[in-house]
């Protein structure tokens, strides 16, 4: 869903603005998702993957989504810098939306399962989407 608004906001950097999106991505939620699951090994003793267990697990995910949210906005906002004097918004806009995304997808597939295994990343999806959208026409208005 970034895609799209990207592409119409900076249609000069195309793909290779692109590509180091899906890095800082990449990057940002597998350096959380390593910290706070190797946190919480060591401090609640739990073992990697942790389960999605009610409420350690849960809330792990959710820190981890969070945590992971501000790096890449981090990252990501220095390709933005360039286009934008308010690319510093798209920090705690990306926090936010990988938050909410991290603790939609930890309750919808969380100990009760209230939502089949396949739809929680769809749902999780779209909750990013629609957050980090709106935030990436917000900055460039």
């Amino acid at each position: 869903m970034q895609r799209p608004v990207l592409r119409r906001l900076t249609p000069q950097s195309g793909e290779l603005m692109w590509a180091g999106w899906v890095l800082a991505s990449t990057v940002g939620l597998a350096v959380s998702f390593i910290l706070c699951g190797s946190a919480a090994s060591g401090i609640l003793g739990m073992e990697i993957p942790f389960a999605l267990s009610w409420p350690a697990g849960v809330l792990v995910y959710v820190v981890a989504s969070l945590v992971g949210g501000l790096l890449i906005g981090v990252l990501q906002h220095l390709m933005l810098r360039r286009h934008t004097g308010r690319s510093v918004w798209w920090i705690p806009a990306s926090a936010v939306g990988w938050g909410l995304s991290g603790t939609g997808w930890a309750i919808a597939a969380g100990p009760d399962g209230l939502l089949p295994l396949l739809l929680a990343p769809t749902a999780a999806g779209v909750m990013l989407g629609l957050v980090t959208g709106r935030a990436l026409y917000w900055i460039w208005r």
